[in-house]
C-alpha cells in the first residue's frame, strides 16, 4: 500500500499542531460581572465626595457597577473603583477589556501594590452616555507580585458611571 506525500504531510502537521502546547488565558480580575454585587471590589473616596457604588442592570438584563459621584473632588484621582491583584504573572502581555459610559473622562491602570502605588500602566477613555466596549492590549512586563486595578480619575465633577463585562486576562 502506497502512502502519498500530501497525506504524510497532513498526518505530520496534525501530530505537530496536537502537541504544541495550548495556553489558555487567566482572568485575573474576581467577580468583573458583578453576579455577585460589588464582591471583590472597592469604591475608595473621601468620605466628603458623598460618592456611592451600586450594582444595578444595565438595560439589558446585565449587572453592572453603578458609581455615582454627587460633587468634584479635592483631585479627580480622589474617586476610584480598585481591585487588588494578589499573584500577578511574569513576562506575559495583559488583555483589558471592559463595558462602559458616563460623563467625561475616566482612566483605568496597573499600579503596584502599597508603597508609592507607582503607576505601571495607565490609559485614558473618554466615555459618553451610550455604552461602548472598550478594549487595551498591555505589553509583557516583569510586573511586581501584586498589582491594583483602577477605574480611576471619576472624582472631576458630579458625574454617574456604569461599568460591566471587566476582564483582564494573560494573553500568552
Amino acid at each position: 500500500m502506497k502512502t502519498s506525500p500530501t497525506l504524510l504531510l497532513t498526518a505530520a502537521l496534525g501530530l505537530l499542531v496536537s502537541l504544541s502546547p495550548v495556553q489558555a488565558q487567566t482572568e485575573l480580575l474576581k467577580n468583573g460581572r458583578f453576579a455577585s454585587k460589588l464582591a471583590g471590589w472597592e469604591l475608595e473616596a473621601p468620605a466628603s465626595s458623598g460618592a456611592t457604588a451600586v450594582v444595578e442592570e444595565d438595560g439589558s438584563g446585565s449587572p453592572a457597577a453603578h458609581i455615582t459621584v454627587p460633587s468634584a473632588t479635592a483631585h479627580t484621582y480622589d474617586v476610584k473603583l480598585i481591585q487588588p491583584i494578589y499573584h500577578a504573572p511574569q513576562d506575559v502581555g495583559l488583555r483589558l477589556s471592559f463595558r462602559a459610559r458616563g460623563e467625561g473622562k475616566v482612566s483605568v491602570s496597573l499600579r503596584s501594590m502599597g508603597g508609592t502605588w507607582e503607576v505601571l500602566w495607565k490609559e485614558t477613555v473618554e466615555l459618553t452616555g451610550e455604552w461602548q466596549e472598550v478594549q487595551f492590549d498591555i505589553p509583557a512586563a516583569s510586573w511586581p507580585g501584586a498589582l491594583r486595578f483602577d477605574i480611576g480619575d471619576l472624582g472631576a465633577s458630579p458625574a454617574q458611571y456604569w461599568f460591566s463585562d471587566i476582564s483582564l486576562t494573560t494573553e500568552r
